[in-house]
């Protein structure tokens, strides 16, 4: 429907995300971590260079760091060392940050998906949402809790994939992390 403001944009839920080619050959700006070397205690252990923007907060985990990118790619780098362990390619890019219960590591993407991969990077299941999946899980009694810009919210089996019940009264996109408190989402 169009804004009251205009009567003639776009929501903006309708705009489509789509796959950025980083690998150009070109040179992108990096953050510049200088104010680190005015504190001589603070030393680099080990860098990582994405391929793409990484949107995502990292999850950590058994010795590895998991995070998504804008290629659409999980990745799990060696918490000791930096190197790469494993990855995983979706459809399309991911700005959900990884939860991770019971060896599994639970995601969605803007291809309209909710993952869960085991700490091999091997995936488990996959659950179709109508939409992207901006928000990122939580997951508790190995229950997965997670909506998308479907405008729904769901609770999702997380050893089977199967989704235990969905909400579709929201007015809206879900593109944050949900909370749980006593016994209410």
């Amino acid at each position: 429907s169009d804004l009251p403001v205009t009567g003639t944009t776009k929501r903006w839920t309708a705009v489509t995300t789509a796959k950025h080619n980083y690998n150009d050959g070109k040179k992108y700006p990096r953050p510049d971590f200088a104010i680190n070397d005015s504190f001589s205690n603070i030393k680099v252990r080990w860098r990582h260079a994405s391929e793409a923007n990484v949107i995502s907060t990292p999850a950590v985990k058994n010795g590895l760091v998991i995070f998504g990118n804008q290629q659409g790619k999980i990745v799990a780098l060696s918490l000791r060392n930096g190197k790469l362990k494993w990855n995983f390619q979706t459809g399309a890019a991911v700005y959900s940050s990884p939860a991770i219960a019971e060896n599994k590591i639970v995601f969605g993407s803007t291809d309209g998906h909710v993952y869960c991969l085991d700490m091999n990077g091997k995936l488990q299941w996959k659950f179709k949402a109508n939409a992207a999946v901006l928000g990122s899980p939580v997951i508790d009694s190995n229950v997965v809790y997670i909506g998308a810009s479907d405008h729904q919210f769901r609770a999702i089996d997380l050893k089977s994939g199967k989704e235990k019940w969905v909400f579709n009264g929201l007015n809206g996109p879900v593109v944050s992390t949900p909370v749980l408190y006593k016994d209410a989402v």
